[in-house]
């Protein structure tokens, strides 16, 4: 056998015997989410999915929930940062020239932020997939296991890069073994689509104890069809049950009900300085004064004219006056006034 041949040889039968070690190091470990999870105000898990349920600061990259950030707005603090005390950015501009601070400082969830701000194209930036990869395989390097998540899905999917299956499992891999739930629900789809059942619900199991509920969807759906036992969705909804509830607070379930719009990351981000009003909330202007329409309220839905919702949430001129507040912290406990009011007013209840 020639040297090469006996190389190749080696490498084979070593590849074979990490595979086990890695098996086993990735079903031991990331049953916990990481810290990075916590609202840094709170230190309670965020609730999932993230996005939906916090918001970030470009200043300090710090994910506060809505809890928090729904309480400080009731305690008269609207344009700092929760975590650092800075000035909020009001521009696409100044967040950018933020993020580009930390990036500088190799701050990888900023390199993560940029980064998905190029894939987007927002904040001014044209849309560039390579520069994408660049600042997520740079964020990644530095330890950014989101940024693993995203280059997981890129190379699995083939969304804007040449399709590799084996390089995407591999970073969802790295993600899921330090907690990322999106990751691990990943690999449990990865697995059932390669008919490994078993461990697919395995996978899902490990997220579903995290709080995914696409995971408890997807043990739902495996118990149906015969490939998951009723005692694994049993446990499922019982893990699943747990790990919401421990992340629910008494300020976050009154965030949710005075609604989205209530929650402030958009006023607070929106607010455009110069004639202060919100670009979200122009956008909820055009909708409310269209008459005998279903008027959206972040995601409150009532039946009637656009006077009769803003005569609810107590605003006897409507929503064109948020023209007239021209200080942002005006502007915010005006509205926060306004849903509290709405709430307590003994209205029809919002429907989904």
């Amino acid at each position: 056998m020639s040297n090469e041949a006996a190389a190749a040889q080696a490498a084979v039968e070593s590849a074979d015997l990490a595979a086990p070690s890695l098996h086993q190091r990735l079903m031991a470990s990331g049953h916990e989410r990481p810290e990075d999870d916590r609202c840094p105000i709170c230190f309670d898990l965020i609730e999932l999915p993230m996005g939906q349920h916090s918001k970030i600061n470009v200043c300090c990259m710090k994910r506060v929930c809505h809890g928090c950030d729904l309480e400080a707005t009731q305690r008269g603090i609207y344009d700092r940062c929760l975590f650092c005390r800075t000035h909020v950015p009001d521009n696409d501009a100044s967040m950018l020239a933020m993020i580009q601070k930390r990036v500088d400082k190799d701050d990888e969830e900023a390199m993560h932020l940029l980064g998905t701000q190029y894939y987007l194209g927002k904040l001014g930036l044209t849309k560039d997939v390579p520069r994408t990869l660049e600042l997520w395989m740079e964020a990644a390097e530095l330890g950014s296991i989101v940024a693993h998540y995203q280059l997981g899905i890129m190379h699995y999917t083939g969304d804007g890069v040449e399709q590799d299956k084996p390089r995407g499992t591999h970073h969802l891999q790295q993600a899921a073994m330090r907690g990322h739930v999106g990751s691990r629900h990943g690999l449990g789809a990865v697995e059932f689509d390669n008919g490994n059942y078993e461990l697919a619900a395995q996978h899902y199991m490990i997220s579903v104890k995290m709080g995914c509920e696409k995971s408890l969807n997807e043990i739902k759906e495996m118990f149906k069809k015969g490939h998951a036992a009723k005692a694994q969705y049993a446990e499922a909804l019982l893990g699943y049950r747990d790990a919401v509830e421990d992340m629910k607070s008494p300020k976050r379930e009154e965030a949710k009900r005075l609604g989205q719009f209530c929650q402030l990351g958009a006023i607070r981000y929106n607010v455009n300085r110069s004639s202060g009003t919100s670009r979200r909330a122009t956008g909820r202007v055009a909708t409310a004064s269209r008459k005998q329409r279903g008027v959206d309220i972040g995601g409150w839905r009532e039946r009637g004219t656009g006077e009769d919702v803003v005569g609810l949430m107590g605003d006897p001129d409507g929503l064109t006056r948020a023209g007239k507040f021209n200080d942002r912290r005006n502007f915010c406990r005006a509205w926060v006034s306004a849903f509290s009011r709405w709430r307590s007013s003994g209205a029809p209840g919002p429907s989904r």
